[in-house]
């Protein structure tokens, strides 16, 4: 879930869930045991969402699966009490309810974290056997696939929306990564990114399977102004569901 750089400007980076973590200056080396501590957070999501992954074909964790994670899963309690995580939860709740309402909205714009969120248009060469940016940017997963080596790569060059928080700015120590923390910083970080979209043109591009089995949530498609489903199964699957079990019982 969580990729790691860092260059000759001494810039340390995480990439996990289509954010781009970066501590700007420091020439500190990650803590290798503190990084595999990342691989249990995204255990944990990945049971949550490994069946609705299955029905839509994907086979990498996306932001929104982290949404899923956020809604019925739960953290660490010290960190869920925080003005972060609640917000978190209040978006997902509301989003998924379609229930938004301004007032949350407005608090995740003032969110202090946000001063140092920067956002920016850049390019992916898209070349063979790199795992190139568009790999954790916000286009379309259709254009993500893995190699026979199993690394992921980009099926060819192309622009994406890159989304980028310096954690040094936060005081955040790269020797001891809060991985919960992340999660819930790149789902505000993405959510405030899609709350800016839909304000410009009126399209949800996240939203929740209207399934009652699934409730998963995914990504639109591009112009599914009505899309209600996560994927093929579930959208065939609701109406006989949605039956009174003694009708449901006579099909």
């Amino acid at each position: 879930m969580a990729r790691t750089s860092s260059s000759l400007t001494a810039r340390l980076g995480v990439h996990l869930l289509g954010v781009q973590f970066f501590w700007d200056g420091m020439k500190a080396r990650f803590d290798n045991e503190n990084l595999q501590e990342s691989g249990a957070v995204h255990k944990q999501i990945l049971e949550l969402v490994r069946e609705p992954m299955r029905r839509q074909k994907r086979s990498h964790i996306a932001y929104w699966d982290a949404m899923t994670f956020l809604e019925l899963g739960s953290l660490p309690t010290p960190l869920a009490k925080t003005q972060e995580a609640e917000l978190a939860a209040q978006l997902v709740l509301t989003i998924g309810a379609d229930k938004l309402r301004d007032r949350t909205v407005q608090e995740l714009i003032d969110l202090p974290v946000m001063d140092h969120v920067h956002a920016s248009l850049a390019y992916d060469s898209g070349e063979d056997g790199r795992p190139g940016n568009i790999v954790v940017s916000r286009t379309n997963p259709a254009r993500v696939v893995y190699g026979a080596d199993g690394r992921l790569r980009t099926l060819g060059p192309g622009f994406y929306r890159s989304l980028e928080i310096d954690l040094a700015a936060l005081g955040v120590d790269p020797q001891g990564i809060d991985w919960y923390r992340l999660v819930v910083l790149a789902v505000l970080i993405q959510i405030r990114a899609d709350l800016e979209l839909e304000a410009e043109t009126g399209f949800r591009r996240v939203r929740k399977c209207q399934r009652r089995a699934c409730g998963a949530w995914f990504m639109a498609k591009r112009m599914a102004g009505r899309q209600r489903f996560c994927c093929a199964v579930c959208r065939a699957s609701n109406p006989r569901e949605s039956l009174p079990p003694r009708r449901r019982a006579r099909q």
